[in-house]
């Protein structure tokens, strides 16, 4: 009887588990159904929060969020997915591949424990006759290790939220008749959907789900080599989710690099075919700010190191 119970408990904590963390390291795939169920309904309850919390204090805003036109909802909606584009691609290239302020440095840690168990790389002293160098490929997510930090955390949603909110309700009072605080909601679930959805399937089995696909399909070639040329060289190709699955903010900061010969599995590449271009003036001096601040933080940490040794 014990047993019994003992085994219907694990059962229910392992469900609760992929419901949060999407994953199950004994069936190493990616939960869509438990992550749509989990954001579904997150985003109810967060829905339902506002509603009775705006109609208790601004009923004129709650009215505009359920009376305007199809369209009202449609642009506001297109405008801030654009912007949320823009966000994830700071967000990735200066929080999660960098730790310009020190409060910034665990998502830096986290991330950076993901390329390491996920990396593509070119092996030094391989070269073949012709100067190519033979690859190592972990990018598809195939093995328990792999899943660490493979996804956000079941806080992040919400963290989002929170966080666009100090934008979007100066904004909606600002704009008192637009639907904007429901479309932006709505805009800032989407986009972290499709970030992590896109994501997980960017990792799968390379042999199971993408090479015949690869082979054939010069769309399915370019989707798949997106993601897989950002864990072979970080500085490109950082919008995962993008503007409705495009890169939009890659193509206006020219970091977008798809060369024609991709580091796939079991495959060898000339390390000048690896090369991308330089992205847009303006991003190469954040760039350098962003390592300027990074490196100040090291030394101080240093130096902070230095004198308690000294004590």
């Amino acid at each position: 009887m014990n047993s019994a119970r003992c085994a219907r408990e694990a059962e229910a904590q392992d469900i609760l588990k992929r419901f949060i963390i999407y994953r199950d390291p004994s069936a190493i795939g990616f939960s869509f159904w438990h992550f749509s169920v989990f954001v579904i309904a997150q985003t109810a309850v967060w829905l339902v929060l506002n509603y009775f919390i705006w109609k208790a204090i601004r009923p004129d805003v709650l009215a505009s969020q359920l009376s305007a036109p199809w369209y009202a909802y449609v642009g506001w909606f297109a405008l801030i997915h654009l912007l949320l584009g823009l966000f994830e691609y700071f967000f990735h290239r200066y929080v999660l591949h960098s730790a310009f302020w020190s409060l910034l440095r665990p998502m830096k840690r986290k991330h950076t424990e993901h390329h390491s168990h996920t990396h593509v790389r070119e092996l030094a002293n391989t070269e073949d006759t012709e100067g190519r160098l033979r690859v190592r490929n972990k990018y598809p997510i195939i093995s328990p290790e792999q899943i660490e930090s493979s996804a956000f955390p079941a806080y992040a949603l919400l963290s989002f939220w929170l966080l666009f909110s100090l934008a979007l309700i100066p904004a909606q009072l600002w704009f008192v008749n637009a639907p904007l605080l429901l479309s932006g909601y709505i805009a800032v679930t989407a986009s972290f959907a499709l970030y992590e959805i896109k994501h997980a399937v960017e990792h799968l089995d390379y042999d199971k789900h993408w090479k015949e696909r690869v082979e054939r399909s010069r769309f399915f070639r370019t989707w798949y080599a997106f993601h897989l040329m950002h864990h072979s060289r970080i500085r490109v190709n950082q919008a995962i989710g993008g503007v409705f699955a495009l890169p939009v903010w890659d193509w206006v900061f020219r970091t977008y690099f798809i060369p024609k010969e991709l580091p796939l599995p079991g495959s060898r590449v000339s390390p000048d075919s690896q090369s991308p271009p330089k992205p847009v003036a303006l991003l190469r001096w954040l760039d350098r700010v962003v390592a300027n601040a990074e490196a100040r933080l090291v030394n101080r940490d240093k130096a902070r190191a230095i004198r308690r040794s000294a004590r």
